[in-house]
């Protein structure tokens, strides 16, 4: 429960602090102090983040090189930490870990300095390892690449690998809540305008492919994407949703049927047919 808190709040921040980091651009470097460049290198996590505090009361310090680097360290170290906690939430990890929101917050910031400062690239790998090493981190670092799709700086190989990850991830059957939050993602990146159109075709499969999923809301999140697409080849499996989905609630004693609802909703929000 307390790793489950912990987790919620890196979310929160990692994705807030994320978005804000897009209108952000690196200014001229100013040379770090000593102490905070010393105990940034600290094999204490206590020490690191001070030092990280010291050096980011001026944000530009972050764009001197050894800067950067000693941040992509912390931001490696500090997901190292999470994940080990993750995977062991009852200890035993061997590791020191502060198990408050502050450590949480700290996560946050060190995310949303490193994507302003770090090598994009390298930041882009460490992201997509994550989500393909460590299931415990794949939901939250699927959100915060949804967060940060909307910045000008990616390429377009870059897009297209982090399109591979929110597919691939909107079909873990690990877990309804990554789906989840794939389709979200994939909604974020439908919504830009920016993938091409090849792009736009495999991102479209993986929410026709959600639209079938087990869970509930699942496929509300895929109905909601289709929706969104006013593709209108794809009024007939909205139809079919409409007609034959089989997920039901009970409201005040009557039966309710949220898909085929939400799907009937999207077909009269979808264009004609000329």
């Amino acid at each position: 429960m307390i790793m489950e808190r912990i987790m919620h709040t890196a979310r929160i921040l990692i994705v807030a602090l994320a978005c804000s980091a897009l209108s952000t651009t690196p200014a001229t470097a100013q040379v770090p102090s000593t102490t905070a460049i010393e105990e940034l290198q600290s094999p204490k996590l206590t020490d690191r983040i001070r030092g990280f505090y010291l050096l980011d009361r001026t944000p530009t310090a972050w764009a001197n090189p050894t800067a950067a680097r000693l941040l992509m360290s912390a931001m490696l170290s500090s997901d190292s930490i999470l994940a080990a906690v993750a995977r062991h939430p009852a200890g035993g990890t061997g590791i020191e870990y502060r198990d408050d929101e502050e450590f949480a917050e700290y996560e946050g910031q060190v995310q949303t300095r490193c994507f302003t400062y770090c090598n994009r690239e390298l930041w882009i790998q460490h992201i997509l390892h994550d989500i393909a090493t460590e299931p415990e981190l794949r939901r939250t670092d699927i959100e915060v690449l949804a967060a940060i799709y909307g910045d000008n700086g990616l390429t377009s190989d870059q897009r297209a690998r982090i399109h591979s990850a929110f597919i691939a991830a909107a079909a873990d059957p690990s877990s309804l809540l990554i789906r989840e939050a794939a389709l979200g993602a994939i909604g974020e990146a439908l919504r830009s305008g920016r993938p091409s159109v090849g792009e736009r075709e495999r991102l479209h499969r993986a929410v026709i492919a959600a639209a079938s999923d087990p869970y509930t809301d699942v496929r509300l999140r895929a109905v909601l994407r289709l929706s969104e697409s006013h593709d209108l080849a794809d009024r007939v499996l909205l139809q079919q949703m409409a007609t034959n989905d089989t997920a039901r609630v009970m409201k005040a004693g009557m039966a309710v049927y949220p898909v085929r609802e939400a799907a009937r909703k999207a077909i009269g929000a979808a264009p004609r047919a000329p």
